[in-house]
């Protein structure tokens, strides 16, 4: 892995003296050209993280990176996504004026004032990514659309107070885009794309996932005229086979189609895609539950460049048509086959058949056993990928197979498989030390010698899920808290633990966003105070039917978290009015809040949330 400027110390140069030869990295880099500067910085990652993140260590270097970041091209924002503010975003569009891309996703605090900022100081931006940037308003992207006419790629992605207006002004101003996100921005209507179709032509990339007042009649304008088009997302339920049909008629160079959750479609839109779009390498039918054996027989047919299939949720599949794709799509690299009524016969297929497979998604195949997955621990070792969730014939066997064979593994999970004992979590531990993922939600087998086995052996875990593990004590959770110091979810929710458990992750643990308390009935407010001090990234906290939790335990969580943005404190029934004070005044990323059961909570504290600060209050 290439090594970044912020592993460096101050005493050692960045990329080759040894420990022997110590040196003012600074000092070496203020004496690089300027332009020479800025290609380290590009290639050694994120720009910023050299150009200003190193300023401090000398007058010379500060000198040179100020010099180097007029001339940056590329200024990505996420790494501090947390903290990013208007005024952070005002202070880098002033001095990095020649940029062409600039990245502020998930920079939720910052307005509609950092977005004028940047069409004011960047002409010729030509990529810009605002996804999930929440307070943005059509105000903002029309400054964009008036400014930066050279705009080829614009993410909108889950910006929901964006109308109709800032994407009729984007098609009208934006000729030259090539790329659209606009999954999940909910107010968006036919209007608005259809007038995307017309000034937009060039467009090769459009996303439209959760759109869901789009029917029809915008897909038909986009597949119409834009015929470009290689990748496109639809995923809602208005949309039926004409829209379909449409597209694969229209768009023969498509080669993503998402189609998830479009549960109107039948067998004749997938055949008409089968049909038309021979370069198509991922289609996403998940949840479409009108689609048969028959269309994908023809897709297998038809597609020979899949490399990607989802059929989560397509009920009326079956084992026979399994073993078609496996026989057809060799090079598939994706598969999801979540549904009930697939067995070993295609599963062995698979594994046999489809030796690049990489993830494989089995969730919900309660018919399969031990056979089926061995199969793939064999047939399938550069899997990285294992879903296996209620698979509840699965046992031991099955899991010690795939620690053996699949020692790629980064992510597996085995929630529900309730015959999974601590013989098949050791196997894990041992053999898969890639691991960076592991759900054992509802395990309810497992104990701590398995979960101190998975802390010494599994150091890269970042999400683990011991979920309703009832057997799991405070030593476990004090051993994943001193051996997996990356973790940044991590779920517990079971009976057994205290505040010695949760006050050692959150001394450990200081990267966690997620953190689930769920039914932590013993824990105090000790605990949430330790969290409130340790874990300034915490993002979403459950501490639901914690009922020892008082308001001073909130009042903590206000002041020390405030990247909150979903809190459930659902029968934290001591809590009073004091905390809806103190979560407004102190999170101001909150989004949700659960006050379900909590009695004292009156019905005026929680309007003044949801009115004056637009929060979702659920109780």
């Amino acid at each position: 892995m290439t090594r970044t400027p912020e592993e460096h110390g101050p005493g050692t140069a960045v990329g080759g003296f040894g420990e022997e030869d110590p040196v003012d990295g600074s000092v070496i880099l203020a004496n690089f050209p300027v332009e020479l500067l800025v290609i380290l910085a590009e290639t050694l990652g994120n720009p910023l993280a050299l150009l200003v993140s190193k300023a401090h260590l000398s007058k010379a270097f500060r000198a040179a990176a100020c010099a180097a970041q007029a001339t940056l091209k590329h200024a990505d924002l996420r790494e501090w996504s947390r903290t990013v503010d208007d005024a952070v975003v005002a202070a880098v569009v002033s001095k990095c004026t020649q940029l062409s891309a600039l990245n502020l996703e998930r920079c939720r605090k910052i307005t509609d004032a950092a977005v004028a900022a940047v069409a004011s100081w960047c002409k010729k931006l030509t990529s810009l990514n605002l996804g999930r940037c929440s307070k943005i308003t059509d105000a903002a992207v029309l400054a964009i659309a008036s400014e930066c006419k050279q705009l080829t790629s614009l993410d909108l992605s889950f910006c929901e107070k964006i109308t109709d207006a800032a994407v009729v002004a984007v098609a009208s101003e934006c000729k030259q885009l090539t790329t659209l996100h606009l999954g999940g921005c909910s107010n968006i209507t036919d209007a608005a794309v259809v007038a995307v179709a017309f000034g937009c032509k060039q467009l090769t990339t459009l996303n439209l996932g959760g759109c869901s007042m789009i029917t029809d009649a915008a897909v038909v304008a986009i597949a119409s005229e834009c015929k470009q088009l290689t990748s496109l997302s639809l995923g809602c339920g208005n949309i039926t086979d004409v829209a379909v049909v449409a597209v694969a008629s229209e768009c023969k160079q498509l080669m993503t189609l998402d189609l998830s959750h479009c549960d109107k479609i039948t067998d004749a839109a997938v055949v008409a895609v089968a049909s038309e779009c021979k370069q198509l390498m991922t289609l996403d039918l998940s949840h479409c539950d009108k689609i048969t054996d028959a269309a994908v027989v023809v897709l297998a047919s038809g597609c020979k460049q899949l490399t990607t299939l989802d059929l989560d949720g397509c009920s009326n599949i079956t084992d026979a048509v399994v073993l078609v794709v496996a026989s057809g799509c060799k090079q598939l690299t994706s598969l999801s086959l979540g549904c009930g009524n697939i067995t070993d016969v295609a599963v062995v297929a698979v594994a046999s058949e489809c030796k690049q497979l990489m993830t494989l998604d089995l969730s919900y195949c309660d018919k399969i056993t031990d056979a089926a997955v061995v199969a793939v621990a064999s047939g399938c070792k550069q899997l990285t990928t294992l879903h296996l969730r209620d698979c509840s014939k699965i046992t031991d066997a099955a899991v010690v197979a795939v620690a053996s064979g699949c020692k790629q593994l980064t992510s597996l999970h085995l929630s529900f498989c309730r015959k999974i004992t601590d013989a098949a979590v050791a196997a894990v531990a041992s053999g898969c030390k890639q691991l960076t993922t592991l759900n054992l939600d509802g395990c309810s087998n497992i104990t701590d010698s398995v979960v101190l086995a998975v802390a010494s052996g599994c150091k890269k875990l970042t999400t683990l899920n011991l979920f309703g593990c009832g057997k799991i004590t405070d030593a476990a959770v004090v051993a994943v808290a001193s051996g997996c110091k990356q973790l940044t979810w991590l779920s517990l929710g079971c009976g057994n633990i205290t505040d010695v458990a949760v006050v050692a992750v959150a001394s450990g643990c200081k990267q966690l966003t997620t953190l689930n308390l769920f039914n932590c009935s013993k824990i105090t407010d000790a605990a949430v105070v330790a969290v409130a001090s340790e874990c300034k990234q915490l993002m979403t906290f459950d501490l639901s039917y914690c009922d020892k939790i008082t308001d001073a335990a909130v009042v903590a969580l206000a002041s020390g978290c405030k990247q909150l943005t979903t809190l459930d404190l659902d029968g934290c029934d001591k809590i009073t009015d004091a905390v809806v004070v103190a979560l407004a005044s102190g999170c101001k990323q909150l989004t949700m809040l659960n006050l379900r059961g909590c009695s004292n909570i009156t019905d005026a504290a929680k309007a003044t949330l949801q009115q004056d600060h637009r929060i979702y209050v659920e109780s």
